[in-house]
């Protein structure tokens, strides 16, 4: 075994050993210090170096890519394509059908004459347009023309925007709070990284637009959401027109800038009858018919009778050529004598039955237009009409707003003449392209035709149907004031006939389906009682349902119909008054029988 020395020699070792340990420790120690402290270091700086605002200055023009000249900002848009103002010596001019957006009267434009046609219930102006303020077909007009300043729109001119506000409106805004030397810094995005479109100072207003609309790439679908708040910030437009993105915490809360207008309230109506109004619309068609004792009838509880006295020259069904703008009248002063001794006011109808050359031609025309107004004022004042029903039912969506141009034109010279003015006019089913809401907006009724539900088409067995299910004419009388048409302007139109089908069948295959015949009153329900048919009222039609079955030529055929009669024609009168209505309107009056006249008179009351 190998001496390792004395005990002295022991120690002096182990104290060297520990000597050592004591070294490589505090070494250790030393080391992990340093690399502690400099991860601390390292965070400390990369937090301190983290996301800093971005000071940089980009203005919408450059950022958006927008061509030189000025640019409308509409509400939280700056409209790059749909339009643009033009400067004409300094004046800013707007295109007339973006001034049209707001509330005001009416400017028609019409390029083919340079000619604008302003229109009011109870105005009408035609102006000739300076070729200088028309650009690609449309007409511009001054944001200092008088015209201008009658519509709710409030104009702020910037060095690159007009600034457009709809005052019939409301908006929030809000308050730049942060009390601060420097201005505050408006983004195109809401980081603080993003460009500065604009600056803002304490004390400035600002408009805020918190919801835009966020394209979903899974679904396609463009979601509306208030992007902003997710980041602590605002969407919001300047005073100078740009639209981005502030801090949260630089605006106030937000207030509502309240709605107002420039426009007048709307002119009363005309007529002064304090009952519900009963029309019967009188199918004259020549002058002796007005004379007759037939014609000379009183209806229990009709106030208003319209006879069809005046139409386009030419205009007549099935005649050759097209109807021009001279109109032809059978109008009787001895009929309306006898009215206005009756208690009944007159109001005629001019009127044409799908002719699409009238409102696709004639009203077209400003001249022309000029020409029937000045024919139907010189009638009514001949002739000492109490109103006029206007009945033109050959418009198509291409030539819609023709026929809506002449019904604002007529409007100001029927007020000025004491004239109560009335247009007739088709479902919403059968003619989804009318605005009934700018109809009534210068008239007093607006007559609807709530039957027809169902045409005959030859061979489609689907088309059978009823003439006016009670269905129908809620959906009518719902879709007219869901446009704009108050109760008191409507006035339902009722039928007073039966259509009657005839069905043929073939070992099971349909050969001839047509309208057999159409009854009036009565007639209708005389047919299928004397042909022992079954007949039952049916809740869900509002009518008596009606058939037969026989044999003709070898083939099975079935007569059937919805018979319209004082019960069907009751409950129709009864939604009219539920709906709070004008009143009911009936085709046609030579259709009907004094029971029904009762029946309608109490249903309304």
């Amino acid at each position: 075994m190998r001496d390792r020395g004395s005990g002295a020699a022991q120690q002096k070792r182990h104290n060297k050993r520990k000597k050592r340990e004591r070294r490589v420790f505090i070494m250790i120690t030393l080391f992990l210090v340093l690399i502690i402290g400099g991860g601390v270091y390292l965070l400390t700086l990369l937090i301190d170096r983290g996301p800093k605002p971005n000071m940089e200055f980009i203005s919408t023009r450059d950022y958006k890519n927008l061509t030189d000249g000025a640019y409308i900002v509409h509400e939280d848009r700056i409209l790059e394509e749909d339009y643009r103002p033009l400067i004409i010596d300094g004046d800013t001019f707007l295109p007339i059908d973006f001034v049209m957006q707001f509330n005001g009267p009416h400017l028609h434009w019409e390029p083919d004459h340079n000619l604008v046609t302003l229109t009011t219930q109870n105005e009408m102006n035609r102006m000739p347009w300076d070729s200088a303020h028309i650009r690609n077909g449309m007409a511009y007009i001054s944001v200092n023309n008088a015209i201008t300043a009658r519509f709710d729109i409030d104009i702020i001119e910037t060095e690159d925007f007009i600034v457009v506000r709809n005052i019939a409106k409301e908006y929030e805004i809000a308050t730049i709070t942060t009390e601060t030397e420097e201005p505050l810094a408006v983004r195109h995005r809401p980081d603080i990284t993003s460009y500065i479109l604009d600056w803002v100072d304490t004390g400035d207003t600002i408009y805020h637009f918190p919801y835009e609309y966020v394209l979903d790439e899974e679904t396609g679908v463009y979601e509306r959401k208030n992007l902003a708040a997710q980041y602590d910030f605002a969407r919001v437009r300047t005073p100078n027109g740009n639209i981005g993105y502030i801090e949260i915490e630089h605006l106030s809360e937000t207030q509502t800038l309240s709605a107002t207008t420039r426009q007048p309230n709307p002119l009363p109506f005309l007529h002064n009858i304090d009952d519900p109004i009963t029309i019967a619309w009188d199918n004259s068609q020549a002058t002796a018919s007005n004379y007759t004792d037939a014609s000379r009838t009183v209806h229990h509880g009709v106030n208003v009778i319209a006879p069809k006295w005046m139409r386009f020259q030419n205009s007549i069904r099935h005649t050759e050529g097209n109807p021009t703008s001279t109109i032809d009248s059978i109008a009787s002063h001895g009929y309306v004598q006898w009215a206005h001794a009756n208690g009944m006011q007159v109001w005629p109808l001019l009127f044409d039955y799908q002719n699409n050359y009238v409102s696709n031609v004639i009203l077209a025309d400003p001249i022309n237009r000029d020409y029937v107004i000045e024919q139907i004022i010189a009638l009514a004042n001949e002739f000492n009409f109490d109103g006029i029903m206007i009945d033109i039912e050959g418009v198509t969506s291409e030539n819609f707003e023709n026929f809506a141009q002449f019904i604002r034109e007529l409007s100001p010279f029927m007020r000025e003449n004491e004239l109560v003015y009335s247009i007739a006019v088709f479902t919403t089913r059968w003619r989804p392209w009318h605005d009934h809401g700018e109809l009534a907006r210068v008239s007093d009724f607006l007559a609807v035709m709530a039957y027809d539900e169902n045409r005959p088409i030859w061979g489609t067995e689907e088309e059978i149907g009823p003439n006016a299910s009670i269905s129908f004419v809620i959906e009518t009388i719902e879709g007219i004031l869901n446009q704009g048409v108050l109760p008191e302007q409507l006035i339902l139109g009722v039928p007073f006939y039966t259509p009657v089908w005839r069905l043929e069948m073939d070992h099971g295959e349909v050969v001839d389906l047509r309208i057999y015949r159409t009854f009036w009153l009565e007639g209708g329900e005389h047919f299928f009682r004397t042909n022992n048919a079954d007949i039952t009222w049916r809740d869900e039609y509002g009518s008596y349902f009606a058939y037969f079955e026989t044999i003709e030529n070898g083939n099975e055929v079935t007569y059937l119909g919805w018979i319209e009669n004082a019960r069907s024609l009751t409950l129709k009168s009864e939604t009219a008054r539920e709906y709070n209505l004008a009143g009911i309107a009936t085709w046609s009056r030579e259709m009907a029988t004094p029971p029904i006249w009762d029946a309608i008179y109490h249903a309304l009351r």
